[in-house]
C-alpha cells in the first residue's frame, strides 16, 4: 500500500500559515481524512498514488490581519481546484466567483479548506504563496538605486576633494568630513536592514 502524503505545494501553503503565525490555533488543521471522510469523495482521501489534495486551515489565529483577508489572497491561485470558507465554495471551474456552499452539514466556519488541481497540475511546486509579501530581485535592485542615489552627491563630493587633497588642508579637512558624514548615512542604512536571514519553512 502505498504511503500517503500531502502534495508539496499544499506543504508550503501550511508553512507559511505557521509562518504568518507561529503561535496559531491548529485545533481545525487537517490533511488527510478521518473515517467519515473515507466514506465518501473527498480530496482528503488519498487517491491510487497515495496523493492527499488538500489541507484545512484553522480560522482562529491569532493573525496579523483578517483570516478572511488571507482566504482572499489565495483565491484564483493557479495552483488550487477550489476553496471552501464561511459557508461558501470558489472553484477554478467556475471562474472563483463565491457561491453558497452546501457539500456537507459542516459550513467551514471555524477553518479554511484548500484543494489542489485535480489534474495535478502545480502539486510539486513550492514556489511562495502570496499570503506574504515577498521581496523580488526587482524590488532589490529598486532599493539598491533609491539608496545610491541618496549618496551619489556626497560620493562624488567626495572623491573630488579628495584629488585636491595633497598640500591643502582645508581640502583635506572637508574631505574628512563628507566622509564622515557618508559613513554615518550608511550606518544608518544598515541599522535599518533586519539582522538574520527569514527563517526557512517547515513542514
Amino acid at each position: 500500500m502505498t504511503t500517503p502524503y500531502l502534495v508539496a505545494c499544499l506543504v508550503t501553503l501550511r508553512a507559511e500559515f505557521n509562518r504568518l503565525s507561529p503561535r496559531r490555533d491548529k485545533s481545525s488543521d487537517g490533511w488527510i481524512g478521518d473515517t467519515a471522510h473515507a466514506s465518501r469523495a473527498s480530496d482528503h482521501n488519498p487517491d491510487s498514488a497515495g496523493r492527499v489534495l488538500a489541507i484545512d486551515i484553522d480560522s482562529t489565529g491569532p493573525w496579523p490581519m483578517p483570516f478572511n483577508t488571507l482566504v482572499e489572497r489565495l483565491r484564483g491561485d493557479s495552483r488550487l481546484e477550489y476553496i471552501i470558507w464561511n459557508r461558501r465554495i470558489a472553484s477554478r471551474t467556475r471562474g472563483w466567483t463565491w457561491r453558497s456552499y452546501t457539500g456537507s452539514s459542516d459550513p467551514h466556519t471555524g477553518h479554511a479548506h484548500f484543494s489542489a488541481r485535480h489534474d495535478h497540475t502545480g502539486n510539486t511546486s513550492t514556489a511562495p504563496w502570496p499570503l506574504e509579501d515577498v521581496v523580488t530581485p526587482e524590488d532589490i535592485e529598486k532599493i539598491a538605486n533609491a539608496v545610491y542615489a541618496k549618496l551619489k552627491p556626497q560620493l562624488e563630493q567626495a572623491s573630488s576633494a579628495w584629488d585636491d587633497t595633497f598640500g591643502r588642508d582645508t581640502a583635506q579637512a572637508a574631505a574628512g568630513t563628507i566622509l564622515v558624514e557618508t559613513r554615518n548615512n550608511t550606518r544608518e542604512i544598515l541599522s535599518r536592514l533586519p539582522d538574520d536571514e527569514p527563517a526557512a519553512p517547515t513542514a
